[in-house]
């Protein structure tokens, strides 16, 4: 039997944390800063009292997809005969494929069922709604002989009524398919050769390339591809799949998250295939090429549409009061009824930026302040064509006096993306501004961390009306930490990471997809976390944001790690700091002695040895490498491989 993957949504809430605790409000600070981790102190008049908890194929069930309809032809007998499913796109027009206009004693199907999850029994019918078919519309290009063009369009007798449980879908019109599962939903045969499912099921897919698929449907090898598989054709698998049939004409599709709802996007119809396993994909028709012939032919068959009507956004509203609560915030489903708590919803509005986040001057760049002359962003964003960045426009503006990017950044690349930029004159924390404390930590605390982004406010509301009218707001958002197997990367930004996920790397995001336009991500904001000591909150910065399409979601995001960078900002912050160059560094950890574990860079261990075990120090020191002594001059920060190699040569010495 078919065992379908079931999907869960992460929902993560930032909630209490047990932390050191606040070693003590009263102490006398210098107002030069000698120690980058004195932040608590330092600006502790200016962090506030809080609450210390914070806030922060399976069968299908109605109103999962309230699109999908069963395609038949009437018997004599008075029965149905269901063969094919189709997509319902508009309240009187349904998608889906060609080669269902007619059926093996070429009779056309004429009527459509919505609403009915087992087309077999009585159960469920109070919600069905069956309608005759008007018209069946195949792709001019199409031809039975062959597997393209295999798309179509059905004018229902009338429109459908539209409510919770029959709810037209939405149409993935771009080309790129970035999504890693994709449903497959119908009423298909269970088992090879196997009876029809009576129960709506639906199957976790994920796509493979066409040059993959390829080698299994080929001209070859299926005398119906008679120039191979082309770009209108999309192939998905399942390596965990049991063999089945899905139904011809139904979707494979996406829920794509907005305003704590779903809407199903239609990404491709069924189109052939072998029963499923892990060595025979589905090949499936690609919407987004035949967008405007949908359109078109809607038209020409009296719909009132236009070539804005499946705009992403456009659709999603849509219907949006309609759609299902997203997992993420509901606790309980319980037939038609799902019981949510919107404190554990992902984003969220807000009217300004957190008080320790700077806006730069220019398009979609932003920082993190750690005290009041000084704020950390990538350096990405430190330039922009060509041009050193000049102020900070938020919380307040001020001239920009120096830029100091990492000495070991490179343009396009990932590594040691990140910059200091120091004020002219010094922010007013008794005001809008604030700092954020640096997590020195080479743990993170917790899985749970906040970003900020931007986004159309009517995508994001929980209250819908007619004319509302989008505007840009500034919405935190709740991510999930990753580890390097579940790090997922878009191929827009793989060529950044030119030696792959490191230590100095924070991968955050979450799972699931948002609309576009739901969020974008604040490049060079802070990955943060507020932790609680004592009814103050602190808020600690973890990293900064990189990149990330839709403020990690889907695929994640990746964040410059700042304990790694530690050493760097305690030589430009620091005054006492011995700085030999630009590109040449010295550094005194008072904190470190003999035998302790320590890192000359990100990813670079080693261990506080005597000056003498480690004979490389100043070589490497001369060619512009950093260096750490552990207390005092005499003991050294040694890379480890240099403390092994000079071992091994003692032992053969002896």
């Amino acid at each position: 039997m078919m065992k379908p993957i079931e999907f869960a949504l992460i929902a993560c809430a930032l909630g209490r944390v047990s932390a050191f605790r606040h070693p003590g409000e009263s102490q006398f600070i210098a107002n030069e800063r000698t120690n980058l981790d004195d932040c608590r102190q330092r600006f502790f008049q200016y962090f506030y009292a809080s609450d210390p908890f914070g806030i922060s194929g399976l069968p299908a069930r109605l109103y999962e997809f309230a699109h999908m309809g069963a395609i038949g032809w009437s018997q004599p007998n008075g029965t149905v005969d269901w063969r094919c499913g189709g997509s319902l796109i508009w309240d009187n027009f349904v998608l889906t494929a060609a080669h269902c206009a007619i059926d093996y004693r070429n009779v056309p199907p004429d009527v459509v069922r919505f609403g009915d999850l087992n087309i077999f029994t009585e159960e469920g019918d109070e919600y069905a709604q069956q309608i005759g078919i008007a018209k069946f519309v195949r792709h001019p290009g199409h031809r039975f002989s062959s597997h393209y063009h295999d798309i179509a369009l059905i004018r229902l007798e009338r429109n459908v009524t539209i409510n919770e449980t029959v709810l037209p879908a939405c149409l993935w019109t771009d080309m790129e398919v970035r999504f890693k599962r994709m449903d497959a939903i119908g009423w298909g045969k269970v088992g090879f050769s196997g009876e029809q499912s009576p129960e709506l099921l639906k199957m976790g897919l994920s796509p493979i390339s066409n040059e993959e698929c390829g080698k299994v449907f080929n001209k070859e090898t299926n005398r119906r591809l008679r120039t191979g598989l082309q770009e209108h054709h999309i192939c998905a698998s399942d390596e965990k799949a049991d063999t089945c049939e899905g139904d011809s004409g139904g979707p494979l599709q996406v829920k794509l998250m907005h305003n704590m709802r779903e809407t199903p996007f239609i990404v491709g119809v069924t189109s052939f295939g072998l029963p499923c396993s892990p060595e025979n994909p589905g090949v499936y028709t690609r919407v987004a090429s035949y967008v405007d012939w949908i359109v078109d032919t809607m038209q020409n068959h009296g719909a009132v549409v236009d070539d804005q009507t499946f705009n992403t956004t456009i659709c999603a509203l849509r219907h949006a009061p309609l759609r299902e609560y997203y997992d993420g915030i509901v606790t309980e489903r319980n037939g038609t009824t799902a019981t949510i708590d919107v404190f554990q919803k992902h984003l969220t509005d807000v009217d300004e930026l957190p008080s320790f986040i700077a806006k730069l001057d220019h398009e979609n760049c932003y920082g993190v302040i750690v005290d009041e002359e000084t704020v950390l962003t990538t350096a990405d964003c430190a330039e922009y064509k060509g041009k050193r960045i000049r102020r900070i426009v938020l919380p307040e503006q001020i001239d920009i006096s120096t830029t100091h990017v990492h000495p070991r950044y490179t343009k396009a690349s990932s590594d040691n993306n990140i910059a200091i930029l120091k004020l002219e004159r010094l922010l007013d924390f008794s005001s809008d501004a604030s700092a954020v404390c640096i997590w020195h930590g080479t743990e993170l605390p917790n899985d749970a961390f906040k970003t900020v982004g931007f986004g159309r406010s009517d995508l994001n509301t929980e209250h819908f009306y007619e004319g509302l009218n989008p505007i840009t707001k500034y919405r935190t958002s709740k991510v999930t930490a990753q580890d390097k197997t579940n790090c997922k990367i878009s191929a827009e930004h793989l060529p950044f990471l030119k030696r792959g996920l490191t230590t100095e790397h924070i991968c955050v995001g979450n799972d699931f997809f948002l609309v576009p336009e739901v969020c974008n991500l604040a490049v060079g904001g802070p990955l943060y976390r507020p932790i609680y000591e004592s009814n103050f909150r602190h808020n600690f910065a973890y990293g900064l944001a990189q990149f990330g399409r839709d403020c990690g979601y889907g695929e994640h995001m990746i964040a410059t790690r700042l304990s790694s960078h530690v050493e760097w900002l305690k030589s430009v912050l620091l005054p006492k700091q011995r700085k030999v160059d630009s590109d040449s560094l010295i550094f005194s950890d008072p904190d470190l002695h003999d035998g302790d574990r320590c890192y000359i860079e990100a990813e670079q261990k080693g261990r506080c040895v005597p000056l003498a075990k480690c004979t490389d120090s100043f070589q490497s020191f001369f060619v512009q490498s950093n260096v750490k002594f552990c207390s005092t001059t005499s003991v050294i920060c040694c890379p480890l491989d240099i403390i092994e190699s000079n071992e091994q040569r003692d032992l053969k010495s002896d």
